[in-house]
């Protein structure tokens, strides 16, 4: 599984997608007061399964990972608005499902929240 500070990096990246370099710098500032919040568990399934739930309810990354993991957005939080990086780690019948998000002052439970679409989409 990939550490705290690149799942961080990832959901900066995509917070910022699209701004131009006020928005960008805006954003860098304020998420430096966010928290990062983790949420892990485990489901009897294959990887190719977690592959197309992820695929389903959010948005796969380009193969950048270590082999056996896939990682990708779900957008979740208050209104499916802020993202979370869900990875999926799978080791024969067995996937290792872990969703991190940056949280505020008012937590919005992003991470679990993820988990629960994820879980849905199965």
């Amino acid at each position: 599984m990939m550490t705290g500070e690149k799942a961080g990096a990832l959901l900066l990246r995509r917070m910022t997608e699209g701004l131009n370099d006020a928005g960008r710098e805006l954003v860098f500032k304020s998420a430096l007061r966010l928290r990062a919040k983790s949420e892990e568990t485990t489901l009897p399934c294959t990887m190719e399964q977690g592959r197309a739930a992820l695929a389903a309810c959010g948005t796969l990354l380009p193969d950048d990972t270590e082999e056996g993991e896939t990682v990708g957005y779900v957008m979740a939080g208050f209104r499916d608005r802020n993202p979370a990086v869900v990875e999926l780690c799978g080791d024969g019948g067995v996937l290792r499902v872990r969703a991190t998000a940056k949280e505020g002052v008012i937590p919005q439970r992003t991470a679990k929240k993820a988990l629960e679409k994820f879980k849905a989409a199965l």
